[in-house]
C-alpha cells in the first residue's frame, strides 16, 4: 500500500455558506475529492456539505467518518464558523489534522495561522495539487502552496504553479452528494424548464480572469485566466443530464465568454447532442457580441450577469 500522511480525508463546506442568498453545489470541494481519488492511490475521501444539513451534520459526518484529516474551504464571512468547527473536531478526534482553503485562508494566512492553533495547515490559491501532495508523505519544505507549521514556527512555502491544462482536472465527485438535494432558483420557463422548480448546479468553464479590478479578488487568487475546452464542459453538463437529471446550470465563472472560440464550441456541441437544458453565468460587457449571444441564446442561455 502506498505509504500515505493522511488515508482517511474528509472535506467540508461550512454552515450559514450562502452565495447572494443562495447554497449551490460546494463545487470547490468537488473539485478536490474528484482531485484526490484519481492521483493518491488508496485514499478514503468524503463531503459533508454544511451549509445544507448544518452544524449537528458536520460533527456527526467526522466522528462517524474518523478522519486523519479535514479540510475546510472557507470565504471571509465563514472564518470564525471555521475555527469553531475546527475546534469541535479537535475535541472529538484529538489526532486530526485540520487544513484551510479558500480565498479567505489564502489571502489572511499569517493571521489565521498565528491566532488559532487549531489550524494545522493553509494552502492557497488553487489546491489540488497542494492538497495532494500533502496527503501523501512528501516534506512539508518541498510542498508548494502550503502554509504549516512546527514548534510553533510558521513556515510559507514557494507559491504552487498553476495548473496549465485544466481539462486534465478530473470532474467534480458528483458522485459524492445528492445533486437533487439542492434548491431551485429562478423565475419562468426555459426550454420547457420551471425555473422554480428545477435544482440550478453550478459549473466552471474556466479560473481566473483577464481583470485586475480593486473591487475583486479574483486576480489575487487566479493570477490569470485559463479555460477548459467546450467539449470537456460539455461532455461534464451530459454527465449531469444524464446521471444526476440536472436541466439547470449556472456558470460561476467570472468571465465566461473569455474565450470567444471555446463558448461557440460549447454551444456547438450542446446544440448538436438536442439538449434540452437551462443556463445563466456571469461574464464581462467587453467580451460579447451579438452574434456570439444569438448563438448562447440557441444552446439555453436565457441570462448574462455583467
Amino acid at each position: 500500500m502506498t505509504n500515505l500522511r493522511f488515508s482517511k480525508v474528509l472535506l467540508i463546506n461550512l454552515p450559514g455558506t450562502i452565495q447572494d442568498g443562495y447554497k449551490p453545489s460546494p463545487l470547490g470541494i468537488l473539485y478536490l475529492a474528484s482531485y484526490l481519488r484519481k492521483f493518491v492511490p488508496h485514499i478514503k475521501v468524503e463531503i459533508i456539505d454544511g451549509a445544507l444539513y448544518g452544524v449537528d451534520a458536520v460533527i456527526n459526518k467526522a466522528m462517524a467518518f474518523g478522519p486523519d484529516l479535514v479540510g475546510i474551504t472557507v470565504m471571509t464571512p465563514g472564518r470564525i464558523e471555521a475555527v469553531n468547527i475546527s475546534k469541535a473536531i479537535k475535541k472529538i478526534i484529538p489526532s486530526s489534522k485540520i487544513v484551510l482553503g479558500g480565498v479567505h485562508p489564502t489571502i489572511m494566512w499569517d493571521q489565521m495561522m498565528r491566532h488559532y492553533p487549531e489550524i494545522d495547515y493553509i494552502v492557497k490559491g488553487e489546491g489540488e495539487v497542494t492538497l495532494s501532495e500533502l496527503v501523501q508523505n512528501i516534506p512539508f519544505p518541498k510542498i508548494k502552496g502550503l502554509v504549516w507549521r512546527k514548534n510553533f514556527q510558521i513556515y510559507n512555502n514557494l507559491p504552487r504553479p498553476l495548473i496549465t491544462n485544466i481539462d486534465s482536472i478530473p470532474f467534480p465527485a458528483w458522485d459524492l452528494i445528492d445533486v437533487q438535494q439542492y434548491p431551485p432558483r429562478g423565475n419562468g420557463t426555459v426550454n420547457g424548464i420551471n425555473l422554480e422548480k428545477e435544482v440550478r448546479v453550478p459549473i466552471i468553464f474556466s479560473r481566473g480572469c483577464m481583470g485586475a479590478c480593486t473591487f475583486c479578488s479574483t486576480w489575487k487568487i487566479w493570477h490569470g485566466y485559463r479555460c477548459r475546452s467546450g467539449k470537456n464542459v460539455a461532455d461534464e453538463i451530459k454527465l449531469l443530464v444524464r446521471n444526476h437529471h440536472a436541466k439547470h446550470f449556472v456558470f460561476q465563472d467570472d468571465t465566461l465568454t473569455g474565450n470567444r472560440q471555446e463558448i461557440v464550441n460549447f454551444c456547438r456541441e450542446i446544440i448538436n447532442n438536442n439538449l434540452k437544458i437551462a443556463i445563466t453565468g456571469c461574464t464581462r460587457v467587453d467580451h460579447v457580441d451579438y452574434s456570439l449571444l444569438k448563438r448562447m441564446k440557441k444552446a439555453g442561455f436565457y441570462e448574462l450577469s455583467y
